[in-house]
């Protein structure tokens, strides 16, 4: 949709289909690609690169990929823009896939899972990943854990990838589902 600030509408550009429950999207720092997630529950859930056209508000997409992960709800750019990364939220993990220089999504899904479970057995009996957001300098990843009431941490190495053997975790209030 384009957006006439003058006359308060919005008219129709162009679309897209073939994405299943596309939730949340993250676009690039050039502003060329779209990273969305699908996020369907269990082994169907997947992450989708699509291509944008500034000139002609088009979306098209590039490639797909599985997270790995259930329920993928949150998507975001590492700040080298090599990889994006996805928090699944019924898939106790996350999942980390590079990019190739095109853009494109790369094969090598890899994925962190997390184990545990809080206090309020209705909504916490597993790790629910929902937020993946980087620190504003860069340097740290957060990964919120409404399910153990933890926020992972996960500090950047110099090549931009998660350092896994530094990785931390930060305990919240019982209860409190960050």
């Amino acid at each position: 949709y384009a957006w006439d600030n003058e006359k308060g509408e919005a008219s129709y550009v162009s679309g897209l289909t073939g994405i299943s429950n596309p939730s949340y999207q993250v676009v690039s720092a050039d502003g060329k690609r779209v990273y969305s997630v699908g996020e369907d529950d269990g082994l169907t859930s997947t992450v989708h690169a699509l291509s944008f056209d500034k000139a002609s508000g088009k979306l098209a997409l590039m490639n797909t990929q599985l997270t790995q992960g259930g329920a993928p709800c949150y998507i975001n750019i590492t700040p080298n823009g090599k990889s994006v990364i996805t928090a699944n939220y019924v898939g106790a993990n996350i999942s980390v896939i590079p990019l190739e220089t095109s853009g494109r999504l790369s094969e090598n899904v890899g994925t962190i899972a997390f184990e545990g479970e809080g206090v309020n057995k209705k909504r916490q009996s597993q790790p629910h990943l929902h937020c993946v957001e980087f620190t504003p300098d860069g340097k740290f990843l957060l990964a919120n854990d409404l399910g153990t009431d933890q926020i992972h941490v996960f500090p950047l190495a110099s090549d931009g990838q998660l350092d896994k053997e530094k990785a931390f975790d930060g305990a919240l209030e019982a209860g409190s589902g960050p």
